[in-house]
């Protein structure tokens, strides 16, 4: 997921919670107005969404491609009812899995110690891998923890 610049973590959190909480309690309701309470689910998930989480995030866990199939399909339509309980139990999970991936990552950016990105120097001057460099004496870091965050893309490109 990719909050937009400047959101603030918790509102987010809290965010994805309500939407996730809301498309829950959908499931539970009775057949015949489960369509029209996705429908304004949707619509009111991708607005309170739209100013936190990019637009790509949005049509993930909002906006999918079930999504304008079932909002083409007239509210009477049958069949659609398995298709709309396929989309509420996949954005149940997908929200659930969201909110578990930005709750890692809070807790990842909010632990105590020096948070380091390494450039080519360490490379140079260490023939360890970068994840076996200990950083703690380099960066005279005493008495805390100190993380090396980085991703294989950035050691590939």
């Amino acid at each position: 997921m990719s909050p937009l610049p400047g959101v603030n973590r918790k509102h987010l959190r809290d965010a994805l919670r309500d939407v996730h909480t809301e498309v829950f309690n959908l499931r539970g309701s009775g057949a015949s107005g489960r369509y029209v309470a996705y429908l304004k689910w949707a619509n009111n998930s991708a607005r309170a969404l739209a100013n936190q989480i990019s637009a790509a995030d949005i049509d993930r866990l909002v906006l999918t491609r079930r999504y304008w199939v079932l909002q083409s399909l007239p509210s009477n339509f049958a069949s659609s009812v398995g298709l709309l309980d396929l989309e509420l139990d996949e954005r149940v999970t997908a929200l659930e899995e969201a909110r578990q991936e930005l709750d890692q990552q809070i807790s990842l950016w909010s632990s105590l110690g020096a948070f380091v990105v390494a450039d080519t120097s360490v490379y140079i001057q260490h023939p360890q891998k970068i994840e076996e460099v200990d950083l703690s004496p380099l960066l005279g870091v005493r008495g805390s923890p100190s993380t090396c965050l980085f991703r294989s893309s950035w050691l590939t490109s």
